[in-house]
């Protein structure tokens, strides 16, 4: 940034010429002209994203005292914009932060989806939510993230595109918050969202190209969440316990496969389900090996997390360093486990008698 010139001095200038004064209006209109102009200057040739941001926000001051709210919620956004350009330049260089720029970016989107609100605009709150949840997830901040699109999820409930791409967005927050549950449930609703909406307007039932790519990784999604949490099927939902077995070799051939899955992916994802259901480790990565080209980043790291759980099973009695013989039942006297081996220390040690 320029060293000669004096910018907050130029903001303390502006702002004066915006005061009150005895039989004189400001210029209000002026003064968002003369903000609007010097934020684009340090934007554009200073590359001073924090000043810039500054002097956007005073634009915002001015164009609500006008009235004009689609106008400060445009300044308020590209605010935002600029705390976050400032916050990437930080990381760039390495440098330390405390992550202010961040926190102004988070309120400044809030701000803006507000008025957008207000003024009757649920679109462009959306958007202002999902720029926002999507910089928050950059920087790992997961939980609030999910809060913010779950928010913008309520603006738009008839407009399908958009809610998928929502729910796709709050789908992955949720399992980096190791939550696949409420991630099983997101896609879930995801697939409840297409079934009701996007059947071809021809009649017939199919569904439109658009959603069938959609229907096809919520549905590779849920059957590898079904199989990481591996829930017992009186355990499991109606509508679960149906998409498993959907893909059980026990099915009735007569049954037709989802018109949205090759033949291919459907007998992977067949063979992957037998193998989780008799813990085949060594199964599900010759699995993993053909289905590798065919699933997302996301699903490949649900399939890896799904053999490394098949590889390493909950700890038995011996790993967590108690005898086998040992009951785990409580004395009356709350000392010690009873155990029918005479062997056993574990008797021994409670009584406070020998070492092991």
């Amino acid at each position: 940034m320029n060293g000669s010139i004096n910018y907050l001095s130029k903001y303390r200038q502006v702002t004066a010429k915006l005061k009150k004064r005895f039989l004189k209006k400001p210029n209000l209109a002026e003064g968002s002209a003369e903000f609007d102009s010097i934020s684009k200057h340090l934007e554009m040739e200073e590359q001073a994203f924090y000043y810039a941001a500054m002097f956007a926000k005073g634009q915002a001051k001015c164009e609500s005292s006008i009235g004009n709210s689609a106008a400060e919620a445009g300044a308020m956004m590209r605010a935002a914009r600029l705390h976050l350009m400032a916050e990437e330049e930080l990381s760039k260089t390495l440098s330390v932060s405390l992550h202010e720029n961040l926190e102004l970016a988070i309120a400044s989107f809030v701000q803006a989806a507000a008025v957008y609100e207000q003024c009757g605009q649920p679109l462009l709150a959306v958007n202002a939510y999902l720029q926002l949840a999507e910089a928050l997830m950059l920087y790992g901040k997961f939980a609030e993230a999910a809060v913010h699109l779950h928010r913008a999820t309520d603006l738009v409930p008839t407009h399908t595109m958009l809610m998928l791409r929502l729910l796709g967005k709050l789908a992955t927050c949720r399992l980096q918050l190791s939550d696949p549950h409420a991630a099983l449930l997101v896609h879930t609703r995801m697939q409840e969202i297409v079934q009701r909406t996007g059947g071809d307007a021809g009649g017939g039932g199919q569904l439109l190209p658009c959603y069938q790519d959609c229907m096809r990784d919520s549905e590779i999604s849920r059957v590898l969440l079904l199989c990481l949490l591996a829930r017992p099927a009186d355990r499991l939902e109606a509508e679960h316990a149906d998409t498993l077995a959907r893909y059980a070799w026990s099915s009735p051939d007569e049954e037709t496969p989802p018109a949205f899955l090759t033949e291919e992916l459907l007998l992977c994802l067949q063979s992957l389900v037998c193998a989780c259901q008799v813990g085949d480790a060594i199964a599900v990565d010759e699995v993993h090996e053909r289905l590798f080209p065919l699933l997302t980043g996301e699903q490949n790291y649900l399939l890896h997390s799904l053999s490394d759980r098949l590889r390493s099973p909950p700890l038995s009695a011996t790993e967590l360093g108690e005898p086998l013989c040992c009951r785990r039942r409580p004395r009356r006297n709350n000392a010690g486990f009873d155990c029918d081996n005479d062997d056993c220390d574990a008797d021994r040690l409670a009584a406070g008698v020998g070492n092991l």
